[in-house]
């Protein structure tokens, strides 16, 4: 139910897509000092039963694809991110998608000028109550349908400075 793993030397892993998807009974998983490059897609997808996720020193670069990582982590209800670098992502599609549970979320000092697709990003994050991603570029964003719908406890949001020149579609 709990697993440490921040002593595995992943400096080489190319992908890790999945690694930990649908561990329904995981409870509590050290990550601490993982390299994650190019796609960790899925990576804790369907770990409904996941409370902590400890993370912290990841070397996060190169990422290209971001997609359904935390996709229905119900019982995750805050994540420290803002140390990720995500400057070569592309897509944060669904990325946390139904964690019904997240109130806080920290990713406002993020690099996300090279992503396309946002859609879906916070959906059904019901419990989340503010998140600040104002300051973030969006100039290459091209889909956010969705990507704050299910928000039903959000508070406070700001998108004024949001670049949405590009975007084709919004629809919620």
């Amino acid at each position: 139910k709990e697993i440490n793993l921040s002593k595995w030397n992943t400096s080489k892993c190319t992908t890790i897509a999945g690694a930990f998807s649908s561990c329904e009974k995981l409870l509590e998983l050290n990550i601490s000092n993982w390299c994650i490059t190019y796609y960790p897609g899925y990576m804790f997808a369907n770990c409904t039963a996941l409370k902590t996720l400890i993370i912290d020193n990841c070397d996060f670069y190169e990422v290209l694809d971001a997609r359904y990582m935390f996709m229905n982590c119900s019982s995750l209800t805050e994540l420290n991110l803002n140390n990720w670098n995500m400057r070569e992502c592309q897509s944060l599609l669904g990325m946390f998608y139904n964690c019904v549970a997240l109130k806080t979320l920290n990713i406002d000092r993020w690099n996300v000028e090279n992503v396309v697709i946002m859609s879906g990003t916070f959906c059904n994050c019901y419990s989340l109550e503010k998140i600040n991603i104002n300051g973030w570029n969006t100039k290459s964003l091209q889909q956010i349908n969705s990507i704050l719908s299910g928000c039903a406890n959000l508070k406070e949001i700001n998108l004024s400075k949001w670049n949405t020149s590009k975007c084709t579609t919004i629809a919620g």
